[in-house]
């Protein structure tokens, strides 16, 4: 076959593989995701229904402009926004963070390392295995002068929730419990303005608002925050960040939206500047072009 056939062959072929595929590759446009999505950023989308916090692409209801959003509910879910915070179903809704997929395996840090924070907070959860850990450890949020960390004692299986900082004098115990078995799953969170605290999905204490920590509510707020972990193995570990969710488009302060069955409620990361569905309603399932399993910047 002479070489410029076989070029045409390759060519015809690859046509052929991008139309039968179930993978797409789409340019972003505008910075209504950023900071996660670029202007000029490309993604490689994968057809499949969408899940709550993924991000998905889809035809717009009103334009037919191919968008990128986040998927924040799906049908039959009520979705309110209160600025700067959403709520779907009623529960405080945050976004998983982009470094949570990388941790989903056993870490070991022993530094405190600062997160990019934006006047906002985070939430974490991981889970500890008695029998790994080293001897007495710790965990927590850092904001500001104010830390809260669960605090534990593998030989008694004993956790305890601290607060500490500000104007207290010393650690101020939250809550305590010992448990059985070998195995612990913790939530702890600095978003909502509130400290919030879970342990095995049951909660810890009952949320605790800002304006009650023994500290400048304002420079709690505002500070930048601070993971803290022990030098230990920890395992299932997820990060999720706290978005500034704005009132805009057909959305009013006290209004509730309820997402029509097989449709879905997508929202910019950029409030501020982004066209969503706040604007032209939830998107029905026909519209999805699919899910973006990958993303990266163009030089």
């Amino acid at each position: 076959m002479k070489p410029y056939l076989k070029l045409t062959a390759f060519i015809a072929l690859g046509l052929l593989l991008v139309l039968i595929s179930p993978y797409k590759l789409l340019r972003v446009t505008g910075d209504s995701m950023s900071p996660t999505l670029n202007n000029g950023d490309w993604v490689l989308v994968h057809q499949g229904a969408p899940k709550p916090n993924q991000l998905v692409a889809f035809v717009e209801p009103t334009s037919n402009y191919q968008a990128v959003k986040r998927c924040v509910a799906l049908g039959g879910d009520e979705v309110q926004v209160v600025p700067p915070h959403l709520f779907v179903n009623k529960i405080f809704f945050v976004e998983a963070f982009g470094l949570g997929a990388f941790f989903q395996k056993d870490i070991a840090l022993s530094v405190d390392s600062p997160i990019p924070l934006n006047g906002f907070g985070h939430k974490f959860s991981l889970e500890v295995d008695f029998e790994l850990l080293q001897g007495e450890t710790s965990f927590g949020l850092k904001r500001g002068g104010i830390k809260a960390f669960f605090n534990i004692k593998p030989s008694t299986k004993r956790v305890e929730l601290f607060l500490s900082g500000g104007t207290l004098r010393k650690p101020r115990l939250l809550a305590k419990k010992n448990f059985s078995g070998r195995r612990l799953h913790l939530t702890l969170s600095l978003s909502g303005a509130q400290l919030a605290a879970e342990w095995n999905k049951q909660i810890a204490i009952k949320p605790l608002p800002f304006s009650e920590f023994p500290y400048s509510p304002e420079e709690v707020q505002f500070s930048g925050e601070f993971l803290i972990l022990g030098s230990q193995a920890f395992t299932n570990f997820s990060l999720w960040q706290e978005r500034n969710y704005q009132i805009s488009g057909n959305f009013g302060v006290d209004k509730v939206f309820r997402v029509k069955r097989n449709h879905y409620f997508m929202l910019g990361d950029n409030s501020k500047s982004s066209r969503d569905s706040r604007h032209y309603g939830d998107v029905k399932d026909s519209s999805i072009i699919g899910v973006v399993v990958a993303h990266w910047g163009w030089p």
